[in-house]
């Protein structure tokens, strides 16, 4: 009985011994795996960065575009071209009030406000 209890508690040694390697080699090609990952997220951000530089680039080119059409379909009205002018600056005004509405209301979402609920709630 005696030999089979070291037998048994030397087989137990034996595998937790061999199951130390196996972590750290599990931990190690985890790190890698992670270290790839982000290397590849970060190639991946700077590329979708210098794509939104261009399509802001092409955005804005398009509404000044926009805007000088307008300008020019006013002043075929007869419009003078203060007044021209004038309706362009108005129409941008309205644009801005309504893109900083907009960024009012999904700025909330940016604060976690179910995160800050449940710590105000168990406080």
């Amino acid at each position: 009985m005696t030999s089979q209890k070291k037998s048994l508690f030397s087989r137990s040694v034996i595998n937790l011994l061999l199951i130390v390697p196996t972590l750290f080699s599990v931990v190690t090609q985890f790190i890698c795996l992670f270290e790839q990952e982000a290397r590849a997220a970060g190639r991946s951000f700077i590329k979708l960065i210098l794509l939104l530089i261009v399509t802001t680039t092409l955005l804005i080119s398009a509404w000044f575009s926009a805007l000088a059409i307008l300008f020019v379909y006013l002043t075929s009205w007869n419009l003078s071209w203060h007044l021209s002018l004038f309706i362009i600056l108005i129409l941008n005004i309205l644009l801005l009030i309504i893109t900083l509405l907009i960024i009012s209301k999904v700025k909330d979402d940016l604060a976690f406000p179910g995160t800050v609920r449940l710590f105000k709630k168990e406080s």
